[in-house]
């Protein structure tokens, strides 16, 4: 059989879909075959075949274990046949392609999942022997292997697996934390010595693999790590390699080595403490000075830039932020009841030191520092954002990354910066009103950076709107400087045209007079204007729509700019090329219907005759054909009868949405079906 199933991998790793697709087929039809897997297995474990055919053979081993190895899968593995692969899959570790020895990891991984340790009790016994090979490759095949079934088994929840995973850790943590310890001074003292670059990357790849072996033992196998001397001593060693590896880092690029590799063991190290932080508070809470302490230097001193990398940083605020509102770190007072240092409650203590410790930490002058570095150093738009703007104005205005806090800068830094105002509010107010008075007057056009640093504080402002509240007259401020900044002509204020905008509508909904409304709807008209910046006319449509859903809003005061706010949106909506940018211009026009009603029928013409075509051009983007549906619904509900005009292309829509045949349904069918509610209380 070897010689056919050879065959056919090799036809299925072609490019040609008339040679790959039939042998896919055929070995579709083999994957219940008996012995099907010992083939696939004495394919890729032979060496001199080629490359593709052995990868191709890799992956079929793998998703027939996804399958077929669970006993109580249909058409399963034999038994006697899994006993051979196991063992023949610990026979070598000697694999020469670095990517196909990482998916046999994964595979043995997987297979340890379901059977370690009951049908697999040699698995571990095997790597740790393997481990201390004096082969280097198999040393690090062995540790690559031991790597994933440490993070399969890791992941196992059931109290029994769990029990076993505590034990696993108990006998092998010690080992590995030496091993780890002594390939991370072999790979500083290669460095310290100018060995060569292969030499040096082979000790840290090793330190690597053993440093994410102790991150997943030492977050999840320990029920308390404060019994464990090992585990303590590694979490307190883990800043001292940090800094020494963050150093490395630096000399591997003045000597222009590959720094991967030292980047993710930085990363690793970052991801103990942050793991460790989250799943045991109790025995972390004496580490909060060291790991403030950390992050602080590397992210808000001249000091600790020439070292650091964008993930790092990342990293850094996030510890940051997880300390700051850790509820376990959060002394809760309801009632005014006060809990003291002697409270009885151990999570009492615990939440009474962690707060302690934090300010401790947090002395005004440190709260100052940090506060200036976020708001005039990370909320700058950088050079990147400004050519996104430039050259891509859509994608920049309705970018996605806003919630992705814990792998994006901006979206880490926003959220680091809100963090500090549960325990530290009047502090941080106190700091924000001083930079705004400071940079509250209109700025020169020609001062680029004056400009940006504006920006920068406005953003904060709009941040921390709900805690500003008592702090900052917005009504005067709107009047005496917002309202003119909007007016200035200059193309380089539209940063900060733009960011009024948002500002504007972060404070709407907490304290903007009502009396303030017409101003406030005649300033976003005049932005809206086809003549404006489009990522300024974005923001407006936004500021728009966070207006018009305030409990405020009253539709008298909205009267007179109700036409021209409507075709402006329409025309924004028209000239929009990108579906995500239609999308939120939509909503807000289907808000803006919701709200006014019937009131808008005179307005709706145009915008009647547009959407079947804005249907056809939504045909590959789903979420835009939802908002179309949203914006209908509403439509339908504000025209009643006289809403017959688009019966045809609606019913259409209705029966796309809501045909269980049709991909789309996942997306359209709830929409798809109040707007059909709709329509039969119109007919």
């Amino acid at each position: 059989m070897n010689a056919s199933v050879i065959e056919v991998l090799q036809q299925a790793s072609s490019q040609d879909p008339n040679v790959f697709k039939p042998a896919e087929q055929m070995l579709s039809e083999w994957e219940t075959q008996r012995g099907f897997y010992t083939t696939l297995y004495n394919v890729f474990s032979n060496y001199s075949l080629s490359v593709n055919v052995r990868w191709m053979a890799v992956l079929c081993f793998k998703n027939g274990v996804d399958k077929y190895w669970r006993k109580t899968a249909p058409n399963g593995i034999a038994e006697d046949e899994k006993e051979f692969l196991r063992k023949s899959l610990l026979s070598t570790f000697e694999e020469p392609v670095n990517q196909l020895a990482t998916h046999m990891a994964v595979v043995i991984g997987k297979i340890a999942r379901l059977d370690c340790p009951r049908e697999w009790d040699s698995l571990i016994p095997t790597l740790i022997d393997a481990i201390g090979s004096q082969n280097s490759i198999a040393q690090h095949r062995a540790l690559l292997i031991l790597h994933h079934v440490v993070k399969t088994l890791a992941s196992k929840r059931l109290a029994a697996d769990k029990q076993l995973f505590e034990q696993l850790t108990t006998n092998m943590f010690n080992f590995i934390l030496n091993l780890w310890n002594t390939f991370t001074e072999s790979f500083l003292i290669l460095l310290s010595q100018g060995a060569d670059e292969p030499q040096v990357l082979e000790a840290l790849e090793k330190a690597l693999l053993l440093l994410r072996i102790l991150r997943n033992l030492l977050v999840n196998g320990f029920p308390n790590l404060s019994k464990s001397e090992d585990a303590i001593m590694f979490l307190k060693v883990t800043f001292s390699r940090a800094k020494a590896a963050l150093e490395c880092r630096k000399t591997m690029m003045c000597r222009e080595m590959q720094i991967t590799s030292c980047e993710k063991f930085i990363i690793q190290l970052t991801k103990v403490m942050l793991g460790t932080l989250e799943r045991h508070p109790s025995c972390y809470v004496e580490l909060i000075p060291s790991s403030l302490e950390f992050s602080v230097f590397y992210c808000f001193t001249e000091a600790g830039q020439p070292f650091v990398f964008e993930k790092f940083v990342i990293q850094c605020l996030n510890i940051m932020k997880d300390i700051l509102i850790k509820p376990d770190y959060m002394v809760e007072r309801p009632l005014g009841i006060i809990i003291s240092k002697d409270s009885d409650g151990p999570k009492d203590r615990l939440a009474y030191r962690g707060e302690q410790l934090k300010e401790e930490f947090f002395t005004p002058e440190i709260l100052k520092e940090i506060s200036s570095w976020l708001v005039t150093r990370y909320f700058l738009l950088t050079q990147s954002d400004l050519e996104l703007w430039n050259t891509d104005p859509e994608n920049y205005a309705v970018d996605d990354s806003r919630d992705s806090w814990k792998y994006s800068l901006r979206p880490c830094v926003e959220s680091l910066f809100l963090s500090f105002f549960p325990q530290f509010r009047k502090q941080l107010v106190s700091i924000l009103v001083e930079l705004m008075q400071r940079y509250h007057q209109p700025v020169d056009p020609n001062d680029f950076h004056g400009m940006l640093l504006k920006d920068a504080v406005y953003h904060a402002i709009g941040l921390a709107a709900s805690d500003l509240y008592d702090d900052v007259d917005f009504n005067t401020w709107f009047s005496t400087t917002l309202k003119q900044e909007m007016k200035v002509s200059n193309s380089n204020y539209r940063i900060v045209k733009r960011r009024v905008c948002w500002l504007i509508g972060k404070w709407i909904g907490v304290n903007f007079s009502g009396n303030l409304r017409p101003e406030l709807y005649k300033m976003i008209m005049e932005a809206l204007g086809p003549e404006v910046d489009l990522v300024v006319r974005i923001e407006a449509s936004d500021t728009l729509k966070r207006a018009l859903d305030d409990w405020q809003f009253d539709r008298a005061d909205f009267a007179p700019y109700l036409e021209t706010s409507f075709n402006l949106l329409f025309n924004l909506l028209r000239e929009a090329t990108e579906c995500d940018t239609k999308m939120q211009v939509l909503y807000v026009i289907s808000f803006m219907i919701e709200r006014i009603g019937e009131h808008i029928k005179p307005y709706l013409a145009a915008f009647t005759n547009y959407l079947p075509s804005l249907w056809q051009i939504s045909e590959d983007h789903n979420m835009l054909r939802c908002a179309i549906i949203s914006t209908l619904v509403h439509y339908e509900k504000a025209l009643g009868p006289e809403s017959a005009i688009l019966e045809p292309v609606i019913v259409g829509m209705i029966a796309l949405s809501c045909d269980m045949n049709q991909d789309a349904h996942v997306y359209l069918l709830e929409d798809g079906l109040q707007l059909w509610l709709a329509l039969l209380e119109n007919t």
